[in-house]
């Protein structure tokens, strides 16, 4: 038994299984180098955008003119607050617009609540934009453990075929067979797991990204509200 396990070393008994098992094991080969290169890359990209978010956030702290919240747009518009800004600075310049068209009342009131409206809705588009391919990380955590398991079952009723062919239940002759069947569930648990706790970390990242679009979007409503408020003083 000694000597046959001894010559069973994992690499072994990967090339002597079936056609099916080997797909099985590919798969979930691939599935684990795909998790890895989008978190990864997931983690690195959330980490620049949480510095840009902190440094545009800085830079707006003592902004009181619409020409200096232009000027940050400008310098920041390659990146992601960059972008929010842009789009916020559109719907404030049409707050401004409504105020110099004799409008100021529904600008002060009606107008900023349809530019927070706006703001979240554009917090929500960029999320959903950042949570992109998020999925496959789950599904690889999910699905794993469960191919894994179909390699296993599909291995061991070999297995048992042998022993009926063979009309011998001897563990020297089982033994190989077995453990042959069990690498893909140690394999499915090996991409799982891992694939799991990078998702949490991701989603983690992802919730401190959505914080700082969030304290950005008050910001820049606090930045609309002062320049509607100047601008009707002195009217």
């Amino acid at each position: 038994m000694a000597g046959v396990l001894s010559n069973s070393s994992m690499w072994g008994l990967v090339f002597q299984s079936d056609f099916m098992t080997k797909l099985v094991l590919l798969v979930l080969f691939a599935m684990s180098v795909v998790s890895w290169a989008i978190a990864l890359y997931k983690i690195i990209l959330f980490r620049i955008k949480k510095q840009q978010c902190k440094n545009v956030i800085r830079a707006l702290k003592d902004v009181t003119k619409f020409e200096d919240l232009l000027a940050i747009t400008t310098t920041y518009s390659n990146t992601l607050p960059g972008y929010f800004l842009t789009r916020v600075l559109a719907n404030i310049k049409e707050l401004l617009l409504l105020q110099e068209n004799a409008k100021s009342g529904y600008a002060q009131e009606k107008g900023l609540e349809f530019l927070q409206m706006q703001n979240d809705s554009l917090v929500d588009e960029l999320l959903y934009q950042e949570e992109s391919y998020l999925s496959v990380l789950s599904a690889s955590s999910e699905a794993s453990p469960l191919l894994g398991l179909f390699g296993t079952v599909w291995g061991l009723v070999h297995a048992f075929m042998a022993i009926s062919e063979k009309q011998s239940a001897d563990i020297a002759a089982v033994a190989p067979g077995i453990a042959e069947a069990l690498i893909t569930t140690v394999a499915g648990l090996l991409v799982a797991v891992p694939a799991l706790m990078l998702f949490n970390y991701v989603i983690t990242q992802v919730k401190r990204v959505e914080y700082d679009l969030m304290m950005l979007s008050d910001k820049s409503l606090q930045i609309a509200r002062s320049l509607i408020l100047k601008n009707s003083s002195g009217q």
